[in-house]
């Protein structure tokens, strides 16, 4: 194993030279060495180590039991598209391909739809909607379909204005950034979403219906996330408690 050096985050070092330790396991010979072992071979101290194998923890790729070790998960690193460890799609896009775009179209001053009312009730209020598309090597992959509150904005975005995430949208034009999300699974049919997808309007979409709350914990937005069933795949790595 090679040696570290001061060029970036020491613990970032050791978890990127980890990764390709576990990328070449195969099963029943999955065991990482020690973390004293890890410490020696790396040239740096356990603490660094033990920050490295706490990414590694948090990422689903590693499982440690008590009284024999710790074992690595590499099944796990063949999986794509992981919402439970990124939750921003460009980004989990941009990973896998070499030309992931993003485009948005605004509406200001507009009515909730049924979801909007569902969830923040039968107000009189205005609404920013905003669809957005993301496109990965010529494919289609997402549409998503938003509504905001006016009340919680602090600028209107232009109409065709591009944020390639939530989280930077919400820096330039909410009075709070968006902090987190709760998702829930759906079947749904959209006729945008499929006109977009170029698909029959009776084509049933995997959705994800999105709560989005911000810094402060206020619900500031509502909206539904269609994948296309063919060109998008989501993966998530849930683990058994001992």
């Amino acid at each position: 194993m090679n040696k570290l050096i001061k060029e970036r985050s020491l613990a970032r070092q050791a978890y990127d030279q980890l990764i390709e330790m576990i990328r070449s396991m195969k099963p029943g010979q999955n065991r990482l060495p020690s973390e004293d072992e890890l410490s020696k071979s790396m040239g740096i101290s356990r603490a660094t180590v033990r920050e490295a194998l706490k990414s590694l923890m948090l990422d689903k790729l590693i499982t440690t039991v008590h009284g024999r070790g710790t074992f690595a998960h590499p099944s796990v690193l063949q999986l794509n598209e992981r919402i439970d460890r990124r939750s921003d799609f460009f980004k989990m896009l941009n990973e896998q391909y070499a030309n992931t775009s993003v485009d948005i179209q605004w509406k200001n001053h507009v009515p909730g739809n049924a979801l909007c009312k569902a969830v923040f009730g039968e107000q009189e209020e205005d609404f920013l909607e905003s669809f957005w598309s993301y496109i990965a090597d010529d494919r289609k992959m997402l549409f998503c379909h938003f509504y905001f509150p006016q009340t919680y904005l602090k600028k209107i975005p232009a109409e065709r204005e591009i944020f390639v995430s939530l989280p930077k949208y919400s820096e330039a034009c909410m009075k709070e950034p968006i902090v987190y999300c709760s998702m829930k699974p759906r079947i749904r049919y959209s006729q945008s979403a499929a006109e977009y997808f170029s698909l029959p309007a009776v084509t049933p979409l995997q959705c994800w219906e999105e709560k989005i709350y911000d810094i402060e914990d206020r619900l500031v937005g509502v909206g539904e996330v269609f994948m296309h069933p063919e060109n998008m795949e989501v993966s998530v790595v849930t683990k058994f408690e001992f």
